[in-house]
């Protein structure tokens, strides 16, 4: 599949919240990943891989504050609880 940059750029922009990004042309992947963290059936390692500029650092970034989040929402983190603001400022060691 072959993305326009101008795409890509809009992917960056609306990546750091949430995952609506990622339903674009993730959408099996996006409802598997929020599935599994609704169930509570996280696994212990995940393989991100795509071409550059494809979200996989977002995503990444996504999925584990969505595991860490203290309430999360239909699989999605809350951006509200203070594991969700010290992530989105930098600020969380672990």
């Amino acid at each position: 599949m072959h993305l326009t940059n101008n795409y890509i750029v809009d992917i960056i922009k609306s990546s750091a919240t949430g995952t609506a990004f990622l339903q674009n042309n993730n959408k099996h992947i996006t409802k598997t990943l929020k599935n599994q963290i609704m169930a509570g059936r996280v696994g212990h390692a995940y393989l991100l891989n795509g071409g550059r500029g494809t979200g996989k650092t977002s995503a990444a970034k996504i999925l584990a504050r969505a595991i860490n989040c203290l309430n999360p929402k239909d699989g999605e983190p809350c951006n509200e609880c203070e594991i969700c603001k010290a992530n989105l400022e930098g600020s969380l060691t672990d």
